[in-house]
C-alpha cells in the first residue's frame, strides 16, 4: 500500500512528521510522499537519520509553491 499525498501540521495536515511515520509503519505503507505547501519545515523531521527506526520504507518529500502569473 502507498500514500501519495500526505500533509503534516506544517502544511494543511494535523499531525507531526513523527506521528505520520509511526502510523505509516503500523499499517505497512511501502511508500509515503509527504507534501507541503510553501514551506520546507516538514523536511527537518524527514531528514533525521534515525527515522529508519520508526518507518522502514521509502519517503519521498515533495512541496507545492504558490505562484502568480502577470
Amino acid at each position: 500500500m502507498i500514500d501519495l499525498y500526505t500533509h503534516t501540521k506544517y502544511s494543511v495536515g494535523s499531525y507531526t512528521v513523527l506521528k505520520i511515520l509511526k502510523s505509516a509503519e503500523e499499517i505497512n505503507l511501502s511508500l509515503l510522499l509527504i507534501t507541503a505547501y510553501n514551506t520546507v519545515d516538514d523536511y527537518d523531521g524527514i531528514l533525521d537519520s534515525n527515522l529508519k527506526n520508526i518507518y522502514s520504507d521509502d519517503i519521498i518529500p515533495r512541496f507545492e509553491i504558490t505562484t502568480t502569473y502577470n
